[in-house]
């Protein structure tokens, strides 16, 4: 899909600035967050929400419910380990997964309705970001505010994001192997 090619909706054209260009298209975001339409700022509130604890509502929930249900047989170790892999999880330092999102709401290109957020559009545009390097992504403005820590060097980017890589594929072991 080839986005930027059209003119903002007269409504929106002054309230959004360009915020960064990527492979020669432009991203916008809005220059007052209050002037973001409701439901794409409920999107972006709940991006916000899973940046923090660092893992998806989708995540915890599966995770919630698998470990219930654990329970209920009588598996209580099977329960803590799963409770003990979102605890990890959370306590990572960056959450890598939750700021592709959270950039794929906060900035749109040009065209893009603005009254909601798209999970297709937004989906095409995390592949768009996770297929740049990795500190050019993550270590240039804007993007860099979403960073808890915004003068990590380009070495513990990598370790993080290697480290959050291994856990997520862990957890999801775990989660695929009880029954």
């Amino acid at each position: 899909m080839i986005f930027g090619t059209k003119k903002p909706h007269p409504e929106y054209k002054k309230l959004i600035n360009k915020a960064f260009t990527l492979r020669g298209v432009d991203y916008y975001e809005f220059t007052n967050l209050l002037d973001m339409p409701k439901l794409r700022f409920q999107s972006e509130g709940r991006f916000l929400s899973e940046l923090e604890i660092k893992i998806d509502y989708k995540t915890l929930i599966d995770t919630l419910t698998k470990s219930m249900q654990q329970l209920d047989k009588g598996f209580i170790s099977k329960s803590i380990v799963l409770q003990n892999n979102l605890v990890e999880i959370a306590n990572t330092k960056i959450g890598f997964d939750a700021i592709y999102k959270l950039a794929s709401c906060h900035y749109f290109f040009i065209d893009e309705n603005l009254d909601y957020y798209d999970y297709d559009i937004g989906d095409e545009k995390i592949e768009i970001f996770k297929a740049e390097k990795l500190s050019s992504f993550f270590l240039n403005e804007p993007i860099r505010q979403f960073l808890p820590q915004t003068d990590i060097s380009e070495n513990d980017l990598g370790t993080y994001y290697a480290y959050e890589k291994e856990l997520k594929k862990h957890h999801l072991k775990t989660m695929t192997s009880m029954k």
